[in-house]
């Protein structure tokens, strides 16, 4: 069984993988974004305020670049940048109530595909299905606190 159940998460991992990012490509082409300025507001919409090099660090980029995506943002209404209370030479970045909207715009259309999904599934198989669902994710939140 360890095989075949091996194998059915997998194919589960990427069919829902390919799902996440179709909704989540369409859904900021439509809105004339770009992946990396929706990750920035996710990172935003979690964190909180953050600094231009600490949005650079989170992805990986140089902080021109950073700063470079945090203009757009800016002129989209979906940033501000605020005077940092304890340096005030340091500007943060905020995510706006707009860009709150559109973070959770996102996440809506995401629930939506995934109330499809559990539409679908036969009613006398939905708790075995969520039990099931809850162990993979108390597993896989452990394997996050030690990454």
């Amino acid at each position: 069984m360890g095989n075949s159940l091996s194998k059915e998460l997998q194919q589960w991992t990427e069919a829902t993988m390919r799902l996440y990012f179709s909704t989540l490509m369409g859904f900021v082409r439509s809105r004339n974004l770009n992946f990396p300025r929706m990750m920035m507001l996710f990172r935003l919409a979690h964190r909180g305020q953050c600094t231009v090099s600490d949005l650079s660090r989170h992805m990986e980029v140089s902080a021109p670049a950073a700063s470079q995506l945090v203009d757009k943002l800016v002129e989209a209404g979906y940033v501000s940048r605020v005077e940092n209370r304890d340096d005030r030479r340091i500007r943060n970045i905020e995510i706006t109530p707009r860009g709150l909207k559109l973070v959770q715009e996102l996440k809506n259309e995401h629930k939506n595909k995934i109330n499809s999904i559990l539409d679908a599934i036969p009613e006398e198989e939905q708790e075995a299905v969520q039990r099931s669902l809850h162990s993979l994710n108390v597993i896989v939140r452990s394997m996050q606190q030690h990454d």
